[in-house]
């Protein structure tokens, strides 16, 4: 997805924050594309199941935090939304491909 709209995430970044094409691409992308990248790798184990300590009386009922998506999140933020925004869009995009 970076990949394929550099020039549109450039030109986003060139008219919202008013800096030269050559600090969005070393700056601002390569961060997306590394955070993206993490998040891809920590992914599975975010969302694995956890096990609860209790004591030794409920261990047989085996409790388990499940973790399933709840819906759709927004985040408003005044630092950076453009890159929040296109970090969040790519990391939904990676995991509904």
């Amino acid at each position: 997805m970076h990949r394929e709209n550099v020039e549109a995430f450039v030109q986003a970044f060139s008219v919202g924050l008013r800096k030269p094409r050559l600090e969005v691409l070393g700056c601002e992308i390569r961060s997306i594309v590394r955070r993206t990248t993490q998040s891809m790798e920590l992914l599975d184990e975010w969302a694995s199941n956890e096990s609860v300590l209790v004591l030794d009386s409920q261990k047989s009922w085996s409790p388990t935090i499940l973790k399933h998506p709840k819906g759709v999140i927004l985040i408003v933020s005044c630092v950076s939304i453009v890159s929040s925004i296109l970090h969040l869009s790519a990391v939904t995009y990676v995991t509904h491909v």
